[in-house]
């Protein structure tokens, strides 16, 4: 029997049946929402560009290649278009979010070696094939945020991406050094995320107190839930984190065999968080859209 008092933040203990048949729930809402995004069509294309250093002659009466050793050139910031690469599509990157966050549920429904692992972890206090999913599809999320946000550099956007996946691993080792103390991976996981969205939100503040043209209104709107609304649930899940290791999953008794589920109530937060924010990030691209195509029909970058 399930001891009725093992509770994660309000969530009772769970059976193996009721996590199966919530899994399948998770993986119906995320097949829903990729459908959707794709019938609707709405997307934003950002440009790959980059910034880079450029040497410029004052004017062009010194010999060639000898103009800067006579004193006539100086350093200009420019933009490049990387034309070798595609543009890249938000809505593309949602939609693979929701088919990662979807594809390890789907596969452990199923009886095979792929279940009997999921279930073997679970007992350890641990889903590797959730953390593996993090790192592959929050990447593809924090792009499509920071590039809502004003953030076209790609090789920022790439820098986040990696520092991201790198912090899904940090969470990783969490949960496979639950006992250890002081937690340093979970510490260093939120030294991490504060800068990753120190990087975001400079770019976010910059862009609109730097813009010569405020945007409308109208696009504020969709802007400033998007920040406040990410930053909220990425947070959530270092939240989560920090409860599990510093109650509960330090108990030996987690191990019982009478006993070992209560780490499925901390699955099912999981997977709660990791459902909700990518329909509100899509939802919120999706309202960026609408508002572009209503308001001056804008484009991050010409």
């Amino acid at each position: 029997m399930i001891k009725q008092s093992w509770h994660f933040l309000g969530l009772p203990a769970q059976t193996n049946e009721s996590l199966w048949i919530f899994n399948l729930c998770i993986c119906l809402a995320h097949f829903i929402i990729v459908i959707v995004v794709l019938l609707d069509g709405s997307d934003v294309s950002l440009p790959v560009t980059t910034s880079y250093i450029a040497w410029k002659e004052i004017n062009a009466t010194g010999h060639h290649g000898d103009s800067c050793r006579q004193g006539n050139c100086y350093l200009e910031t420019e933009f490049a278009k990387l034309t070798v690469l595609p543009d890249i599509s938000l809505a593309g990157l949602l939609i693979w979010s929701h088919i990662l966050s979807l594809s390890w549920p789907f596969l452990v429904l199923f009886d095979g070696p792929a279940e009997r692992f999921y279930y073997r972890q679970r007992k350890r206090g641990r889903n590797t094939f959730r953390w593996v999913e993090y790192a592959l599809s929050s990447p593809l999320m924090i792009v499509v945020i920071a590039a809502i946000l004003g953030q076209a550099d790609f090789c920022v956007l790439t820098l986040l991406a990696i520092s991201t996946s790198t912090l899904m691993v940090l969470g990783y080792l969490t949960e496979v050094h639950i006992k250890m103390t002081p937690p340093i991976t979970h510490i260093t996981g939120w030294l991490l995320f504060s800068l990753i969205w120190a990087v975001i939100t400079f770019t976010f503040v910059l862009g609109l107190n730097r813009s010569v043209t405020p945007p409308p209104p109208e696009v504020l709107a969709v802007i400033y839930p998007t920040y406040f609304t990410m930053l909220a649930f990425f947070g959530s899940f270092g939240v989560i984190q920090a409860v599990h290791v510093a109650t509960d999953m330090k108990e030996k008794r987690l191990l019982d065999e009478n006993a070992p589920l209560k780490y499925n109530a901390v699955e099912m937060w999981y997977a709660i968080l990791s459902l909700s924010s990518k329909i509100a990030l899509s939802i919120l691209l999706y309202l960026l859209v609408r508002t572009r195509d209503k308001v001056l029909q804008i484009e991050f970058i010409k």
